[in-house]
């Protein structure tokens, strides 16, 4: 049985964690997104990775604020299987619920176990605000 579009749409939330396979025409392949915000019938993703050469490398090319890819640590809430992942606060993926649930649909993004705590929230909240890369309007949802 397929599930409608709505309650899929109305499972989405804030803290969740999602994977985007090789098929998804958004955010970065292969890779876990968390959901970062969800309101005004937008969503907004941010990308996880665990390769710290990439990140400090990326840093220092675009001088970018190192705070803007906090670093989370493996816990049993948060389902990460690596000992640190970080999270990039400057390129975030911005997408509707509906066209996020057409995905979820058509196999290119998956629910992951897990989900991050509020105060490993709050500082992808405060990477978000420090980034050079994100608009004003972005910022000020958070």
């Amino acid at each position: 049985m397929e599930l409608p579009e709505s309650l899929i749409s109305e499972s989405i939330s804030e803290n969740q964690i999602y994977f985007f396979t090789k098929k998804s025409s958004i955010g970065v392949q292969n890779h876990m997104h968390v959901c970062i915000k969800k309101k005004n019938k937008i969503l907004i993703f941010a990308t996880c990775t665990s390769q710290t050469s990439t990140v400090l490398k990326l840093a220092r090319y675009k001088n970018i604020d190192p705070n803007t890819f906090p670093c989370i640590k493996k816990s049993k809430t948060n389902g990460f299987t690596l000992d640190l992942t970080y999270v990039n606060c400057n390129n975030l993926t911005v997408i509707s619920p509906d066209k996020f649930a057409d995905m979820i649909k058509n196999r290119e993004i998956f629910f992951c176990e897990g989900e991050l705590s509020d105060v490993e929230m709050q500082s992808i909240a405060k990477g978000v605000k420090l980034s050079i890369m994100v608009t004003k309007e972005i910022k000020d949802l958070f």
